[in-house]
């Protein structure tokens, strides 16, 4: 159901949904139309203004689409073939597989949302998925993706320059990083994950940027290593383990001891 307090101009921008929905004939029409945030309900359909409609469904305009359910949006994404931002709200685990519909027609495409709301039973098999070419932008939340699957995502995404993990988009205690697998990363984010080892070598990661950990209670040490990363800017701990933040700190003083001054630390009570 459309917000009705939205005026006509404002509805031209953005497009909210609350239920299960079939979008209105009306939004053919609406060829400035730039985002459209559903909140996971399934679309039933795309409107037609006459029983037996064939007029084509295309949107040009169209840069974004929030939180849509998985496998209701294909003839919603067809008609978008130039959004730049999408997020999948649904069941995204099938028999232990990360799945969701094939997206490499979505050419402009560079940031994708996947937040599963299916069972939470590991899923460490990725077989089938097909992401966009140019994606750039990563984020998971509660896809239960085994560590040693991470290694294979990332072979699939050779531009990813941010990766968010969030609330159990990975399962399992113990991740460790390999060669080449994170050539472009600037940003990595892990939030409210199980993690308690994390072994990794500053090669891992050769253009990162910017480190955030938050809620991850269970990590008490940073891997030196990443003080080695020329590019690192900024190390982040928000609500983790003291001693996460004091491995962060250790981590600087070494590179400062070095000669390198560059590096920020910033945690939840302090900022350096």
């Amino acid at each position: 159901m459309m917000n009705l307090s939205l005026t006509r101009q404002e509805m031209h921008k953005f497009l909210v949904t609350h239920s299960s929905v079939t979008l209105p004939y009306g939004i053919r029409k609406m060829v400035k139309l730039r985002h459209i945030r559903l909140t996971g309900e399934r679309i039933n359909k795309i409107g037609m203004q006459y029983p037996h409609d064939q007029y084509p469904f295309v949107l040009d305009n169209l840069q974004t689409v929030s939180w849509v359910d998985p496998w209701s949006c294909q003839d919603l994404l067809f008609g978008t073939p130039n959004i730049r931002k999408l997020g999948f709200r649904g069941q995204l685990i099938d028999r232990g597989c990360l799945s969701f519909p094939h997206l490499g027609f979505l050419n402009h495409l560079q940031e994708l949302k996947l937040f599963n709301t299916g069972h939470n039973c590991s899923s460490n098999s990725l077989k089938s998925i097909q992401f966009p070419p140019n994606l750039k932008k990563l984020t998971l939340k509660k896809t239960n993706l085994k560590w040693d699957a991470m290694s294979t995502l990332v072979k699939l995404l050779p531009n990813l320059e941010v990766l968010k993990l969030l609330l159990h988009a990975c399962t399992g205690q113990h991740w460790e990083t390999n060669d080449g697998e994170f050539p472009q990363l600037k940003l990595l984010k892990l939030e409210s994950l199980e993690i308690m080892q994390w072994d990794v070598s500053s090669n891992h990661f050769p253009t990162l940027q910017r480190l955030q950990l938050v809620n991850c209670h269970g990590l008490e040490n940073i891997p030196s290593e990443i003080g080695y990363i020329p590019t690192l800017q900024v190390i982040e701990v928000h609500q983790c383990n003291p001693c996460l933040v004091n491995s962060a700190r250790e981590i600087k003083e070494e590179q400062e001891s070095m000669g390198n001054n560059w590096l920020q630390i910033i945690d939840s009570h302090n900022q350096s």
